[in-house]
């Protein structure tokens, strides 16, 4: 609509500009029949409006005003049928090739400008069309009622096919956190809290409430605003300073999200000609980082230093690489989703080999490694320095939401001005900047917090491995905070998709190719995605049934669009609150709940489906 009407205004402008009575040059012996038609030029200006003015329906009122305009004016040329008329007379150009030449190089920027303005009317007149639109103008009250009792709405989420597995996980909702238990709606007694991620009990301590209280009588809320506007506070400024002063760094940064601090940071510094060379087993966070960069991605086999080293030197020594190209290897401290920890050591040797930047992300390990809680560098031994940068989240060991970025002061500035999620998002509420600092200052006065920390995830993870076969720990790090368990009935089976695709691409020479259904026969995926959800059915029973018994753990849960997750477990989280007798508890409850969730499951479910045994690469 608003392309056709500026049509009607360039319409209106160009018989404004011939209206004045300039002059052409070489049309002396047109201006008899010029002035002859004059008389009805108002007349056919009119109707050329009036029918321009059905063609951009709904403006009635501007087509009515600019008809009576049209009328009023005097002077204008004459609207012959003719095309070629019509170019003369609306560029204001004669026919003749020389004598427009020679009006071009006259007055070259009215020539320009007319020849502008007959180019939008002819783009607007065929390469626009009205829409079909029902006018409320044309129906009576009841036609309108009857059109809105017989609109029935498109359902947001596509229905499901017949026969389609959907599975319905457990759902418990927390009305109460304490220091190491939760009270969840429908439930009067406490839980132990092996649900989240707030590893040395932040949430649930009382000094941590009376600091936040202190900062939100003196703060309030929010911040109002991005950090580059008005949405910094000296609570933000503490907060950067402490953190730099714990790590021992020069500077740090503060995002007001923890899922957009790495996604951010790794697109401020790698570009659409960079190369970065990722893990097989990264978080989804670090993948969207590594997409919004648009740079060209190597992945390696997890934690395979020899595969890194064989895909470096494929790209670094390459001699068609252009000299501006930056390299950067992109590993967890940690990792998320497997609960093993990146040899960093190894990373940082062929980093400094062959001259590639280094991308961590700490964030389960921030506040649980180290003799300090300084995260992965410090539990290796390294200078926290020497990683170019790391990212790690305030939610886990500081009790609060967002996250961090520490390095040097070029690493940190560069993103106050290139990082989206800094740049462009409402800062962190400065109460929540209280929290985190008041946390931070508490693990690193006791640093027997951090200490406790581990030695629970150790015991644990030994209490876990002697169940009596159903459990399968499949975390490899024994002071990882994060601990995944599987059933033995899914792990071992050989129509396992995500089993079969770990295998695959461990022998596989190209790893990258494999995806989490797509290589499978087509006709094999309907039945693995249905088996996918019978097992993930039956890690919700044991979720359930771990509550029942007084346990609040996590089933783990991933994208679709999640290329390199695998496959689902009961992921059980840490805390340093926890006394031997409740890790003792835990893993009682989660062997009775394994065997209850075995006794219960359906047989012919769990059946090997047709085919599903013939999955192949999928070249």
């Amino acid at each position: 609509m608003a392309l056709r009407i500026a049509a009607v205004l360039a319409v209106a402008a160009s018989v404004a500009v011939l209206a004045n009575g300039q002059s052409v040059p070489g049309a002396a012996t047109k201006a008899p029949a010029a002035s002859a038609a004059k008389s009805n030029n108002g007349d056919l200006l009119a109707g050329l409006l009036a029918s321009l003015g059905d063609w951009v329906k709904p403006a009635d009122d501007f087509v009515q005003t600019a008809t009576e305009y049209g009328k009023l004016m005097s002077g204008t040329m004459t609207f012959l049928t003719s095309p070629s008329s019509v170019y003369s007379e609306i560029v204001g150009m004669p026919r003749r090739a020389e004598d427009a030449w020679a009006f071009a190089q006259r007055k070259p920027l009215e020539a320009a400008t007319r020849a502008i303005i007959f180019g939008i009317i002819i783009a607007t007149w065929f390469f626009t069309k009205p829409k079909d639109v029902i006018r409320a103008s044309g129906l009576t009250a009841a036609q309108q009622e009857d059109l809105i009792e017989d609109w029935e709405p498109e359902p947001l989420v596509p229905r499901a096919p017949r026969g389609t597995y959907v599975a319905r996980p457990a759902t418990f909702v927390v009305r109460e956190q304490r220091v190491k238990t939760v009270l969840v709606e429908g439930r009067d007694t406490e839980l132990l809290n092996c649900a989240s991620a707030d590893f040395l009990n932040v949430a649930g301590d009382p000094e941590t409430k009376r600091v936040a209280k202190a900062a939100l009588d003196v703060y309030t809320v929010g911040s109002c605003g991005p950090r580059g506007f008005y949405g910094t506070t000296d609570a933000h400024l503490s907060l950067e300073a402490a953190l730099a002063d714990v790590i021992g760094c020069e500077e740090t940064i503060t995002y007001s999200d923890a899922t957009a601090t790495v996604a951010s940071a790794i697109p401020a510094f790698a570009k659409r000609q960079d190369v970065v060379f990722l893990d097989d087993a990264v978080n989804h966070a670090v993948q969207t980082g590594c997409t919004l960069s648009r740079c060209k991605v190597v992945r390696f086999r997890h934690n395979d230093m020899a595969d890194l080293e064989r895909a470096v030197k494929g790209e670094c020594g390459s001699k068609r690489a252009p000299p501006s190209r930056r390299y950067f290897i992109v590993v967890e401290g940690i990792y998320a989703n497997r609960g093993d920890i990146c040899p960093l050591p190894e990373i940082l040797a062929i980093a400094r080999r062959f001259r590639v930047r280094t991308i961590v992300d700490d964030s389960l390990a921030f506040g649980v490694l180290g003799k300090r809680g300084r995260g992965t560098a410090e539990h290796f031994g390294i200078n926290p320095l020497d990683v170019d940068i790391t990212v790690a989240s305030m939610a886990t060991s500081l009790g609060s939401v967002g996250g961090f970025c520490y390095g040097s002061d070029e690493v940190v500035d560069h993103q106050r001005i290139s990082g989206a999620g800094y740049v462009f998002s409402a800062s962190l509420p400065p109460f929540l900047c209280a929290t985190a600092e008041a946390a931070l200052r508490r693990f690193t006065a006791d640093a027997t917090v951090c200490s406790q920390l581990r030695d629970n995830a150790r015991t644990l993870r030994s209490l876990l491995e002697l169940s009596r076969g159903r459990l399968k720990v499949v975390s490899s790090f024994e002071e990882s905070p994060v601990i995944h368990v599987r059933l033995s009935w899914h792990s071992d089976r050989s129509v396992n998709d995500a089993h079969r695709i770990e295998e695959a691409r461990a022998e596989s020479e190209d790893p990258e190719s494999l995806t989490r259904w797509k290589y499978a026969p087509r006709r094999s995926r309907p039945a693995l995605r249905r088996f996918q959800g019978v097992e993930d059915d039956d890690l919700d029973r044991v979720v359930a049934e771990a509550a029942d018994r007084g346990v609040l753990v996590a089933r783990s849960r991933y994208l679709v669009s999640d290329k390199l997750a695998p496959a689902n477990s009961i992921r059980i989280h840490v805390s340093a609150a926890l006394t031997n007798e409740d890790l003792q508890k835990i893993a009682v409850v989660m062997e009775e709940a394994v065997e209850a969730a075995f006794e219960a499951r359906d047989p012919a479910a769990h059946a090997a489906p047709a085919r599903a045994d013939t999955l192949r690469k999928r070249r």
